[in-house]
């Protein structure tokens, strides 16, 4: 019987957008009268972006063993995002049945993440 790996994966997302911001107050307010706007980048408006890996072995017919490491990124500078943490997204670690599913053990997102 021979089983087949599932592949290692890279991926990832850059999400950089373009921002305009115009502030304005009356001069009748607390500070006085404010007429600005502002053109800039910012990271992370959409999705977040991010970076990782994923793979898994196929351990018998029926289970595998899979792991997904995901880090974020601040894509202006190229820090890291989750307060510095390498892997601060998503890092587990879960076993797999084709008939019963999945069990995970880690850091995971929320469900509105995976979904």
């Amino acid at each position: 019987m021979a089983l087949a790996s599932q592949p290692l994966t890279l991926y990832g997302i850059v999400d950089l957008s373009l921002y305009y911001q115009k502030v304005s107050r009356a001069p009748r307010a607390i500070g006085g009268a404010v007429n600005a706007s502002e053109l800039g980048m910012t990271s992370g408006v959409l999705s977040g972006s991010r970076w990782g890996l994923k793979g898994g072995e196929k351990i018998s017919t029926d289970w595998s063993v899979d792991f997904v490491l995901e880090g974020g990124v601040n894509a202006q500078n190229g820090t890291l995002a989750q307060g510095g943490l390498t892997f601060g997204r998503q890092s587990t670690l879960g076993v797999s049945n084709d008939r019963w599913g999945t069990l995970q053990f880690g850091r995971r997102g929320n469900f509105a993440y995976t979904y």
